[in-house]
């Protein structure tokens, strides 16, 4: 079964398409790089599999659901964009914990279990490396830290797969390294992923496949040895990230289960 299947997948915003006429289909296991210029409709495309742009045309699914039925905390999602060093007062145990909220319905309270949620904590936090910074506040943590707690709370329950948008963006050399080495983690135990970048060298030693968006069109679908930033040039190097044409409001960091990068247990 694809983990992820698009037939002539259009997504877009208020009735609008950006992204048009895709055709993807994505394996368990595979890691796949999508690369394109800023306001190619990268994001979209990734925002139409977390339903958060809308779906206008073609067939969509996600772990063998379409879209509007595919239980979404089987979904693992580390955003690009992130405040918590500006709007969270919290710990780094504290923020990976919202990970685990998908355990928890407001009709079923009982199904909270402390002790798991705080051994799941601990687990996502020695996988990505900061399990000595549990209890630090999140604003003290550099970037590339941050982005590390944010894997880490997508990680919290076992995500089917994993979904991250340019997360080695505006992150330093060194951490670039400690991020590459989380994911290399992640690919050995079989976990898929979809990663928006700018920086393929970044994430060179793991990406299986690489695709291409341009002006809304998948144009390129293949292994990165068939790939060159030759015939790429403005899609291989790092740029400044600036909206899409018809941007969607990014999800609240908690209260939706997308947001948190929550799974089933």
């Amino acid at each position: 079964m694809s983990v992820v299947r698009l037939d002539a997948a259009t997504f877009g915003y208020d009735g609008r398409s950006v992204v048009s006429d895709v055709t993807l289909s994505i394996g368990p296991g595979e890691v796949v790089a999508v690369l394109g210029p800023n306001g190619s409709g990268k994001s979209t495309l990734v925002k139409g599999l977390l339903g958060l742009a809308e779906q206008l045309a073609g067939t969509a699914q996600v772990l063998g659901a379409p879209i509007n039925e595919v239980d979404r905390g089987r979904i693992g999602y580390v955003p690009q964009r992130h405040t918590l060093a500006n709007s969270v007062r919290a710990t780094v145990a504290e923020i990976v914990a919202t990970g685990r909220l998908s355990f928890r319905t407001w009709w079923k309270p009982w199904r909270r279990d402390p002790e798991a949620d705080r051994q799941g904590v601990a687990r996502v936090l020695e996988q990505v490396g900061l399990g000595d910074r549990a209890g630090a506040d999140v604003s003290q943590l550099s970037g590339g830290q941050q982005r590390r707690v944010l894997i880490a709370r997508a990680l919290a329950t076992n995500p089917d797969v994993l979904i991250l948008d340019e997360p080695t963006a505006g992150v330093d050399h060194a951490n670039q390294v400690a991020l590459a080495q989380v994911l290399q983690d992640l690919v050995r135990d079989g976990t898929t992923m979809l990663v928006v970048t700018h920086e393929l060298d970044a994430l060179v030693d793991i990406v299986t496949r690489v695709v291409v968006i341009d002006t809304g069109t998948l144009v390129f679908d293949g292994t990165p040895a068939d790939y060159t930033a030759d015939n790429f040039p403005a899609h291989g190097h790092h740029h400044g990230h600036s909206p899409e044409q018809f941007p969607a409001p990014p999800p609240p960091l908690t209260g939706a289960p997308l947001d948190s990068g929550v799974a089933r247990a």
